[in-house]
């Protein structure tokens, strides 16, 4: 815009150094954000495609291209079923190029722009839909080299430890653990209390939801709970955070859990993800939490397992945030069902068991300590900014005595 002016060209020389600089700084080499927050990743990519755009149309050297295109790479995977993000971390609903109205944890429009900027197949989904942005941002030549692209499956598996994104993949589900910094180089500005936590789709929709962001400074109250570990499908123990929440600092959340790199197994019909946190260790009990998610691929079956390492009797509880309707109990053909698989699963608890879904989809169950209470109740849900709603929340809470070992197993009866 400024191409002539006096001293445009130094601005510009100037920019593209910062530019290439924070980019480096501030992705992995995964191609995530260091913010531990997928919509702030969507964010930071907008901003950058700006700069790539810019470059290509001033036929100039990109200083963020490979960056970017690694960007676009992160959120094909961490996309799920039906378009939208996990919401892991903080998100606020923030685009740069609110081109064509959508919901706030759609990110799936950006995979065309990616795909047909890049000629990368990786980035077009099979059954995605091809984004109005794509011609807008790319040119009218998008299309066609988006529709020449042959479609491609995503990966089984992945892990991006940088965003502490942790994928698997069936036929039937998608499922993400979130495990890792709590990103800003350890100030944590955008990061939630959600070590461990799940996120899944099953049949291509929700199953397990992140309650998300609610709000920021205008509401503190609001902000500490959606940003506290008991808006997050994890286990609390004594009732505490697994790193304390500062009074007076709605962006800052010194990372207490100190994960170490999540064990990523995928053979065959098995698939298993291993994380672990420390937060709990600073409390007397010196609780250390394990969790080990598997995905049996022939059975359609996810079992997590949390095993809980300290020392007396310990107070725990272990909530399932739900994007579908729950009820305790399970009806005689979900239980003869569930009954026919101890066989491969082992024993399970089935009178401590709840079904989910308006037409039995999901039979919950596990196996827990005898003390174990289950409580069907409302939770707290933010589909966006500021808007807040009630959705199921399935609670164990329990006082045995550690070291525990909890097993929940989610077993798909029926399709929706």
């Amino acid at each position: 815009a400024l191409d002539g002016a006096p001293g445009a060209r130094r601005w510009q020389a100037k920019a593209a150094r910062a530019l290439a600089t924070e980019a480096a700084r501030q992705v992995g080499s995964d191609g995530a954000h260091f913010e531990a927050s997928t919509a702030y990743h969507r964010w930071a990519l907008e901003l950058m495609l700006v700069a790539h755009l810019y470059a290509r149309g001033a036929d100039r050297l990109s200083p963020v291209a490979e960056t970017l295109h690694r960007m676009f790479i992160f959120t094909r995977n961490y996309v799920g079923p039906d378009g939208c993000e996990p919401a892991f971390g903080d998100g606020d609903d923030a685009r740069l190029y609110p081109i064509v109205p959508r919901a706030a944890r759609d990110h799936a429009y950006l995979l065309p722009v990616g795909a047909a900027l890049f000629g990368d197949p990786e980035l077009r989904a099979p059954g995605g839909d091809f984004s109005e942005e794509a011609l807008w941002l790319v040119g009218p030549r998008a299309w066609h080299d988006w529709s020449w692209l042959p479609a491609t499956a995503p990966p089984r598996s992945a892990s991006f430890p940088t965003g502490g994104v942790h994928i698997l993949r069936s036929d039937r589900w998608q499922v993400e653990l979130r495990s890792g910094s709590y990103g800003q180089k350890g100030v944590g500005g955008h990061a939630h209390n959600d070590q461990l936590a799940l996120v899944a789709w099953l049949d291509g929709q929700p199953l397990l939801v992140d309650a998300g962001t609610g709000s920021y400074a205008a509401d503190m109250v609001t902000r500490d709970r959606f940003r506290g570990t008991a808006a997050h499908s994890t286990v609390i123990i004594e009732g505490e955070e697994q790193s304390p929440i500062l009074d007076g600092r709605p962006f800052a959340l010194v990372d207490h859990g100190r994960a170490p790199r999540v064990r990523l197994e995928d053979v065959g019909h098995r698939a298993v993800l291993v994380g672990e946190h420390r937060g709990y260790e600073r409390l007397a009990a010196r609780v250390r939490h394990r969790r080990q998610v598997t995905l049996r691929r022939d059975l359609e079956v996810l079992i997590v397992e949390d095993a809980l390492s300290g020392r007396g009797k310990v107070g725990l509880e272990l909530r399932w945030h739900l994007a579908r309707p729950a009820r305790r109990g399970l009806s005689d053909e979900v239980r003869k069902r569930v009954e026919a698989l101890q066989a491969e699963l082992g024993p399970l608890d089935l009178d401590r068991a709840v079904t989910i879904g308006r037409d039995d989809e999901v039979a919950l169950v596990g196996n827990y300590p005898d003390d174990a209470q289950l409580d069907v109740i409302e939770g707290c849900f933010s589909k966006s900014y500021g808007l807040v709603e009630a959705i199921p929340l399935v609670s164990y809470t329990a006082r045995p005595i550690f070291p525990q070992i909890l097993r929940t197993v989610f077993i798909r009866i029926r399709s929706r």
